[in-house]
């Protein structure tokens, strides 16, 4: 019997169905070519019409939904390569069902497709407006136990479910959307996870929270509001470590600051709150991801703070480890990032006092002297400025140009 005639016996027989659906699951679980043809034979259509049929009773059907949705798990992998799109009726139908089971065995085929086809910002969208961030809160926190044991099948589908709601609020609607000027649930449920003692959710919420501080508005709200404080003494916990499950940790929570120092009312907040005293240790790591945001961090936190960026650039150490990093990591956002920042440094230490350091580490300048070569007009200018002033103040002491230097006018 052809299989579509198969189908729409399925449709009108429940028993055949469950069969019929496990040998479904069987044979493209295994058989690449299959999967092939049957997506360009509408299969999607039978199962988007058995889920509408069998979905109206979830417990007495649990068996089948859980066959046929983990038959669309294997076939949203093929939806690229067929340039297929993910319909939203079927979508919302596979919400529906996920909001309204009571079983791990059906969150999990959900978990899978959602993941899938998460990174396409129409699916983002459906996602965050029909509450599946908030009900993958929700199923995590009442089954935190189980990320707890050994199992790593159980530990593979929760990351999976972490991963689903930072993905989504990488896309600007739905952010907005979510934090709701600061009063969304999401946000909250982002918030109360800062307390959490388990890694993973951790690094959730504090990526989460750096997606959220995409928007001026909302990064002045979250540091009124305390979040930076929180963040920066988790910094203090975890500045020291080389886990590798603590440097996801580290990352999270530098990309998250920056982004939060970058309005400028914030930035002396922050720095009263002790950001650079807690982000200092980390200069002796070797993980090239977190000093990467490590620097940009420090770059976007003294731009128009005299003070800060004077004690930066006053320590000898500080400047021998950004010049290492300039000629020996193995990573070219370190090695662009190096010179803007000391660059910046010099722009907005604003005297000339600490210029004898700079020139007393060895290629320091060099670093600022090869950026000249960038492709990007900005980091040429940025480093005109810095040598110029290096040159005004080679010349000069403080003392001497005392009154007849305008700052404002040097760096433009």
């Amino acid at each position: 019997m052809p299989y579509f005639s198969l189908f729409d016996v399925c449709i009108l027989n429940i028993s055949r169905s469950v069969h019929i659906s496990e040998l479904l699951v069987n044979i493209v679980a295994t058989n690449d070519s299959l999967v092939k043809i049957l997506l360009k034979k509408e299969i999607l259509d039978i199962i988007e019409q058995l889920l509408t049929k069998y979905s109206k009773s979830i417990e007495d059907n649990k068996h089948l939904l859980m066959c046929l949705l983990s038959a669309m798990s294997i076939f949203v992998e093929y939806f690229d390569e067929h340039d297929m799109a993910f319909k939203k009726s079927l979508c919302l139908l596979i919400i529906d069902v996920f909001k309204r089971a009571k079983c791990m065995e059906l969150w999990v085929p959900c978990l899978e497709i959602f993941h899938n086809q998460v990174e396409k910002d129409d699916i983002k969208l459906l996602l965050a407006r029909n509450g599946v961030c908030e009900l993958i809160y929700e199923l995590v926190d009442d089954h935190i136990h189980l990320m707890e044991t050994d199992n790593e099948d159980h530990k593979l589908i929760f990351q999976c479910a972490c991963d689903i709601i930072v993905i989504i609020l990488t896309e600007d609607e739905c952010m907005y959307f979510l934090y709701d000027n600061g009063k969304g649930k999401m946000y909250e449920n982002m918030v109360s996870w800062l307390n959490t003692s388990d890694d993973k959710l951790l690094s959730t919420a504090v990526l989460a929270l750096g997606n959220f501080a995409r928007k001026d508005l909302h990064c002045i709200q979250m540091v009124q509001s305390g979040i930076s404080k929180k963040l920066i003494e988790l910094v203090k916990k975890y500045n020291q470590s080389t886990k590798d499950e603590d440097v996801k940790i580290q990352h999270a929570l530098l990309s998250t600051l920056k982004n939060l120092v970058i309005p400028a009312q914030n930035k002396s907040q922050v720095l009263q709150e002790g950001l650079i005293d807690a982000i200092y240790p980390m200069i002796k790591m070797n993980q090239y991801l977190v000093i990467f945001k490590l620097l940009g961090t420090f770059r976007m936190v003294i731009d128009g703070q005299e003070e800060a960026a004077l004690d930066l650039i006053s320590r000898n150490d500080f400047l021998q480890r950004l010049v290492f990093w300039c000629f020996n990591a193995d990573h070219l956002g370190i090695r662009g990032e190096v010179p803007r920042l000391i660059s910046w440094l010099i722009k907005n230490c604003r005297s000339f006092k600490p210029f004898k350091g700079v020139l007393d580490v060895k290629e320091c300048v060099k670093c600022i002297v090869d950026m000249i070569c960038s492709n990007h007009a900005v980091m040429q200018n940025e480093a005109f400025i810095a040598l110029s002033l290096l040159c005004i103040g080679c010349k000069k002491n403080d003392k001497e140009l005392e009154g007849n230097v305008q700052w404002e006018q040097l760096v433009k």
